[in-house]
């Protein structure tokens, strides 16, 4: 059940801000499975970026890009276009974090 619980709260946190972004900016495939297919290249893309190249800031320019072009051909976006469906996407997962966060420690408080 405890799997099943936190498989469902990482879709939610990573899938669903994608979904809600790429719908907000209007772009071609914005469907779960077109954005689950771009989270999942994003992330290996990433990762694959920061593991090869040494200087950090050359690597989140790559990884930025990598992550536009992602983007642009898995959700039929122009790449501008998808460079702000990523960063609409990373405020409303902070903005669910942080949400998260507030309600867990306004739930622990009553707590005595």
């Amino acid at each position: 059940m405890a799997l099943i619980l936190s498989a469902v709260i990482i879709i939610a946190i990573t899938i669903g801000p994608v979904m809600v972004a790429a719908k907000m900016l209007h772009a071609g495939n914005s469907g779960f499975f077109s954005c689950l297919i771009a989270v999942v290249l994003a992330s290996v893309a990433g990762n694959f970026i920061f593991y090869h190249i040494g200087n950090t800031l050359i690597a989140l320019v790559a990884a930025i890009v990598a992550v536009g072009l992602i983007y642009s051909l898995v959700l039929s976006a122009r790449f501008v276009q998808s460079l702000c469906i990523a960063l609409l996407a990373v405020a409303i997962q902070y903005a669910t974090i942080f949400l998260i966060g507030i309600l867990g420690l306004t739930a622990m408080s009553g707590i005595h």
